[in-house]
């Protein structure tokens, strides 16, 4: 969280962009609307550009320059989303903390609700997506991953979430963690300590298209399950036991079969299949290794996330 010269305001409302010029000045003239009830120094915008090629950075500085409640941060290169909400986070100076994406699918309008239920007893309010209109091609697998998560994760909403008000308190708790994959979604879940949800139908995209490569859908829930439960883990090791004792088993019924002049299978198609088998496991499993040692490396590393090449305030 921001510290130093900077006041403290009730409400910092952090977007992270990247190639959005399209919608941004749409985007801040319906946050305006929907805080008009709010004091100007009560609220403040944190504006994170995620490495855009496009003139998002440019439109940015026409709202900074018209507009006193926001704050600008421009990263060095592309780190992603969730670096950059974190990047964002770390220069709020809100009590509560509204996170939302900057392509207009999610209604800023929807703001003082989540704020009116963000109170001293509620640590995050989720706005659950009830109906997207994305592309079938996008949306199939983005329903696919939502479901496994709603499954494993406590509290988490079969349609997803990207749009929250949460308490500082708990971004506190998020912030010192140096993994690069930590999943904001699931982590948020696990800290607060009561949480509350409001329904709302996602908007068509009007702007632009999305930025998340098509195979990254499938593959994020892998990386998003292992930063938070080590299970996958667990789950892995006792497959490949089981699969070791069964072969085992099989492999004396084999020879006990040779021994008694009777042949257990015909051809080699069996002994094949039962090769590709043990293989795909034993794959399996190192990839399991692999991928913790990956996490432990990068948790161990001293390098920061992400780097800053301009802020503005």
């Amino acid at each position: 969280m921001h510290e130093g010269g900077a006041h403290e305001c009730s409400v910092s409302i952090v977007i992270p962009v990247f190639n959005n010029s399209g919608s941004l000045l749409a985007l801040f003239e319906r946050i305006e609307q929907a805080m008009s009830d709010w004091s100007p120094e009560e609220w403040e915008v944190v504006f994170v550009d995620d490495g855009s090629q496009d003139d998002s950075w440019e439109r940015l500085i026409e709202i900074h320059e018209r507009h006193a409640s926001v704050v600008l941060l421009r990263l060095g290169r592309n780190v992603g989303q969730r670096i950059a909400i974190r990047a964002g986070w770390s220069r709020a100076s809100g009590r509560r903390i509204v996170t939302m994406s900057a392509d207009l699918q999610d209604p800023p309008e929807l703001i003082p609700e989540l704020l009116v239920e963000c109170g001293l007893k509620t640590s995050l309010v989720v706005a659950s997506r009830i109906k997207r209109h994305d592309s079938w091609s996008y949306r199939l697998p983005a329903q696919i991953v939502q479901s496994v998560y709603s499954k494993v994760i406590p509290g988490y909403p079969p349609g997803g979430f990207d749009f929250y008000a949460v308490s500082s308190d708990i971004v506190r708790l998020v912030l010192p963690r140096k993994d690069k994959t930590v999943f904001l979604q699931g982590e948020l879940l696990r800290l607060a300590s009561s949480v509350r949800y409001v329904d709302y139908d996602r908007e068509r995209r009007i702007h632009g298209k999305s930025q998340q490569p098509w195979h990254r859908l499938w593959s994020k829930p892998f990386v998003d399950l292992f930063s938070l439960f080590a299970w996958p883990a667990y789950a892995f090791l006792i497959l490949a036991g089981a699969t070791l004792v069964i072969s085992i088993l099989y492999a004396m019924w084999v020879l006990v079969s040779f021994s008694l002049n009777r042949t257990p299978f015909q051809g080699w198609t069996p002994l094949i299949l039962l090769t590709l088998v043990f293989g795909s496991l034993m794959l399996a499993g190192v990839s399991v290794v692999i991928l913790l040692l990956h996490r432990m490396i990068q948790m161990l590393d001293n390098k920061p996330i992400y780097t800053v090449e301009n802020e503005v305030r």
